[in-house]
C-alpha cells in the first residue's frame, strides 16, 4: 500500500494507491482526543488509509534531515512552523519516543552551539515549549506521559553517566549526583592525553569491593604538584589534628607546600575550616576514614546537609556557569573529603534577614544572584557570614543547604538526589507547591 497524501481538515480527501487502483473518498477526521494520545499515525481498517497531521509531517522531515549535512533543529521547527498545539505535542512526542531523535533533541536544548552544557538556556526553552504546546497543562501532559520528556531524559542521563569517564564533565552536567553514583563508578586513576581518568572498581572477592581510590573534581594547585602530593599534605594535617583543634594554628617545615595553617571555625557540619598561608581556605572532614567497611558510613556523611561533597558539587557548578556568584573552588578530593578554595577579599555582606528563609531576605540582595538562579541553583542559608561583598559584587563563601532543580535536567533515577538542607524549605519547593495549588 502506498499512501499519497492526507490533509488535516474536516471533511477530508483520502487518496491511496491500492493495488494500482487509485481512489478518493471523503471521511471526517477521527476523534481528536483519541488521536492525540497515539504515537503512530491513525489507521482506517475500512479504507486502508493512514492519517498524518502536521506534527507527523514535521517529524518525518526533521528525522530525515538528521542524516544530511544540514540537520534541522527541533526548536526551529516548533518556532517556525504554524502548527496547532495538538500537532506540536504530536511532533514532540514522536521526537522523545524515538531513541535517536530524543538524544539529539536533548543535546539541542541543554547544550550551546559548541556542544557545551548551557543551563541558562533552560528557562527560555521551557517558556517556548509551554507556549507552543498550548499552556502549562498540555506541557505537563507531554512531559510526564509515556514516551514523553521525563522518560527520554532518564535514558539520556543514564547513557551519559555510563559513557563518561571524566568527573569534571559529569559535574558540569548536573550538581546533584548521589555520592554512591560517583563512588561506585570508578576506582583507580590512569593518564590519557594529559588528563586523569578512572577505571571501574574490581571485585577483590565475591561480595567485597576494594576501598575506592576516590575521585577528584577541579584542578589541584601547583604547590601540591599532583593528587598524591595533595593527599600527603592532608596526612600531615591529620597527624597534627589535635594540635590544630587545641591551639588553632600549626606551622610546618620547609618541605611542606604550605607552611602556616590556622583554624577559623567548624560550621554546623563539623568540618574543619583552615586558612593555608593566607592564600587558600580548606574545608576538611577530620573524621573521614578509609577501609573496605567504611563505604556506607562515608556515603552517609557525604549525603548530609552542608557536607564537603555537596558543597563541592554546587560550587563547581556555580563556578562554571556563574563565576561571579561564588568564590573559586580549586579542588575536591573524595578520598580525603576535603575541598580547597581561594580566599576572596572583601567584607561581610549586610542584608535584612529575619531567619534563614529566602522570603525574609531583601530583594536587592537576592538580585545579586539572579545570574546564578538561571542555572537552577538556589542558595537557601541566608546568614550574613556566608556572604562577602567584593569589588565584583556579593559572593557566597558557604553554599551549604543550597537547592537545585532544572526542568530540562530533572534527575536520573537511582543516581541523583535532592540536595539536603536544614533551612526548612527552599524557594524551589515553594514555587512548585504554589504552581500545583493555583496553576
Amino acid at each position: 500500500m502506498n499512501i499519497i497524501a492526507i490533509n488535516n481538515t474536516s471533511p477530508v480527501h483520502y487518496t491511496g494507491n491500492f493495488g494500482g487502483n487509485v481512489r478518493e473518498e471523503k471521511k471526517p477526521l477521527p476523534n481528536k482526543d483519541d488521536y492525540k494520545n497515539t504515537t503512530s499515525p491513525l489507521y482506517y481498517p475500512n479504507l486502508n488509509v493512514v492519517y498524518w497531521d502536521d506534527g507527523d509531517r514535521a517529524f518525518a522531515d526533521y528525522k530525515k534531515s538528521l542524516n544530511t549535512k544540514n540537520p534541522k533543529k527541533a526548536m526551529d521547527i516548533i518556532n517556525k512552523k504554524s502548527m496547532t498545539p495538538e500537532a506540536t505535542i504530536r511532533f514532540l512526542t514522536k521526537v522523545t519516543s524515538d531513541e535517536d531523535t530524543s538524544s539529539k533533541f536533548i543535546d539541542e536544548i541543554i547544550r550551546d552551539e559548541k556542544g557545551n552544557f548551557d543551563p541558562k538556556k533552560s528557562n527560555d526553552v521551557v517558556k517556548t515549549l509551554v507556549e507552543k504546546t498550548g499552556g502549562k497543562e498540555n506541557f505537563e501532559d507531554w512531559y510526564f506521559k509515556n514516551d514523553g520528556y521525563l522518560e527520554a531524559f532518564q535514558k539520556y542521563g543514564m547513557n551519559f553517566y555510563e559513557n563518561t569517564d571524566d568527573f569534571n564533565e559529569l559535574c558540569s552536567f548536573i550538581p546533584n549526583w548521589g555520592p554512591w553514583a560517583l563512588n561506585n563508578k570508578f576506582k583507580n586513576v590512569y593518564q590519557k592525553d594529559g588528563k586523569e581518568f578512572y577505571v571501574p572498581k574490581l571485585a577483590e572477592n565475591p561480595g567485597k569491593l576494594f576501598a575506592a581510590d576516590g575521585f577528584t573534581i577541579g584542578e589541584v594547585p601547583k604547590e601540591f604538584k599532583d593528587k598524591e602530593g595533595y593527599r600527603q599534605f592532608i596526612e600531615k594535617i591529620q597527624e597534627n589534628r589535635e594540635t590544630l583543634l587545641t591551639k588553632q594554628h600549626l606551622e610546618l617545615d620547609e618541605t611542606s607546600p604550605i607552611r602556616k595553617i590556622r583554624t577559623i571555625g567548624s560550621g554546623d557540619s563539623g568540618k574543619m575550616n583552615l586558612v593555608l598561608d593566607d592564600k587558600y581556605i580548606m574545608k576538611l572532614n577530620p573524621w573521614r576514614y578509609q577501609s573496605k567497611d567504611s563505604e556506607i558510613h562515608n556515603e552517609l556523611c557525604d549525603a548530609a546537609p552542608d557536607s564537603n561533597y555537596m558543597n563541592a558539587l554546587v560550587d563547581f557548578y556555580s563556578n562554571k556557569y556563574s563565576p561571579k556568584s561564588s568564590v573559586k573552588m580549586h579542588y575536591y578530593d573524595s578520598y580525603t573529603s576535603s575541598t580547597l578554595y581561594e580566599i576572596a577579599k572583601g567584607k561581610e555582606a549586610e542584608f535584612e534577614c529575619n531567619g534563614a528563609q529566602a522570603n525574609n531576605v531583601s530583594k536587592d540582595f537576592l538580585n545579586e544572584f539572579s545570574d546564578l538562579w538561571k542555572t537552577g541553583v538556589r542558595y537557601t542559608d541566608f546568614k550574613s557570614d556566608n556572604y562577602i561583598k567584593t569589588k565584583d559584587g556579593v559572593k557566597c563563601i558557604d553554599s551549604g543547604h543550597a537547592s537545585y532543580f532544572d526542568i530540562l535536567k530533572p534527575g536520573i533515577k537511582g543516581l541523583t538526589m535532592g540536595l539536603p538542607s536544614r533551612t526548612g524549605f527552599s524557594t524551589i519547593e515553594f514555587h512548585g507547591a504554589l504552581l500545583e495549588a493555583v496553576g
